[in-house]
């Protein structure tokens, strides 16, 4: 992924509009209601009765990830216990290791909500080689939704975000870029949307 500065010195010799990321700086972006996704998943696993999760996502310095943080904290409160752990990126090497230091310093925790699918399934390894079972001893939910969720074992619990509304919006804003219109930033309205699969149920105790 390219660093803020890189997009920065970008911005200064061509029209550039980050997508589903702004950047300080750069005046045109798109970006999807990432704090409200996050808050459905986590909700999601406190309705099943889980009150002691994790949020495993990657690098807080990228605003789409503080974004999401910011909606887990929010709900992760009513909580008995949270915490929230970070990657170093967003890869399913990155989520095995991060799930299994995280289970090794916290096997009380019963439901993690992974920032990509991807992450989600470095996690599922992660916690089958820790002896639990998905969902019937730890439940796991991921942001975005991808044809790759109904295949992993068990398909995955999600929170669809409108990624076709995201990219066409970002290229009508480049394009008036363009043409010479005023930067913009947009915050696509379509909400959140949970997409329930067999990897969340409730605790076994």
């Amino acid at each position: 992924a390219l660093h803020d500065e890189t997009i920065y010195r970008l911005a200064q010799a061509a029209p550039i509009v980050t997508v589903n990321r702004s950047v300080e700086g750069v005046e045109s972006s798109v970006v999807v209601d990432d704090e409200g996704g996050s808050r459905l998943a986590t909700s999601h696993l406190l309705e099943l009765g889980h009150q002691r999760i994790a949020m495993i996502t990657g690098p807080t310095s990228v605003d789409t990830s503080a974004r999401r943080v910011t909606g887990f904290n929010s709900v992760a409160s009513q909580a008995e216990w949270s915490v929230v752990v970070v990657c170093d990126s967003w890869t399913l090497e990155d989520g095995y290791e991060t799930a299994t230091r995280l289970l090794r310093q916290s096997p009380e925790v019963t439901g993690v909500f992974a920032a990509t699918v991807l992450v989600a399934l470095g996690v599922l390894r992660a916690v089958r080689e820790a002896g639990k079972r998905v969902p019937e001893d730890f439940s796991l939910i991921s942001l975005h939704d991808f044809e790759l969720a109904d295949y992993t074992d068990p398909p995955l619990t999600t929170v669809a975000l409108p990624l076709e509304e995201l990219g066409r919006v970002g290229f009508e804003v480049l394009y008036g870029l363009i043409g010479g219109e005023a930067p913009s930033r947009r915050l696509i309205a379509e909400p959140p949307r949970l997409v329930l699969r067999q990897s969340t149920a409730p605790p076994s105790s």
